[in-house]
């Protein structure tokens, strides 16, 4: 029976339909391998440079003076180009950066740029698929004392002032 079925279908080439099809899956089959394979690992990757990005940001947000910390900031838009919320919240922030607060006005402007600073990474932490709630991010930050002040020494080192001397 089988052979009536196979002798009705027209032969090309000398090989009937499934045969093509055993031929190409055999011909196709690899090349498609290779491209999914390829298409992960540009995700992957892409994933694994904004992940580090985004860690380095968490690790030195209430360290702005440290060079990882304007480094990735920079990198944001590059990495995240593909994320409305992340370069909207990116360019607030960076706007608001560009700012300097008149005389008396310093406080209101700290908390407004971490404010916006807290908005940038909670949108690149729900781009990477973390769960990370905006109030938690302002609040749950841990910078030691010893970071703090070795960064103040550096600035007044840097600045000429001698805040951090004991008189």
């Amino acid at each position: 029976m089988e052979n009536e079925t196979a002798s009705s279908l027209p032969m090309v080439a000398g090989l009937i339909p499934s045969e093509w099809l055993t031929l190409l899956a055999i011909v196709l089959g690899p090349i498609i391998a290779v491209i999914i394979t390829l298409v992960v690992e540009a995700q992957r990757r892409s994933r694994q440079q904004r992940l580090e990005i985004f860690r380095t940001i968490m690790t030195t947000r209430h360290l702005p003076g440290d060079a990882r910390y304007s480094s990735s900031i920079n990198l944001v838009p590059v990495e995240f180009n593909r994320n409305r919320a992340v370069v909207e919240a990116y360019n607030d922030y960076i706007e608001e950066t560009r700012f300097k607060p008149q005389a008396g006005d310093e406080e209101k402007k700290f908390r407004l740029l971490a404010s916006k600073q807290t908005k940038l990474i909670a949108a690149m932490a729900k781009d990477l698929g973390f769960r990370l709630r905006e109030s938690d991010l302002e609040v749950q930050a841990y910078a030691a004392d010893g970071f703090i002040q070795r960064d103040n020494m550096v600035l007044d080192a840097l600045t000429g002032s001698a805040r951090w001397r004991k008189s």
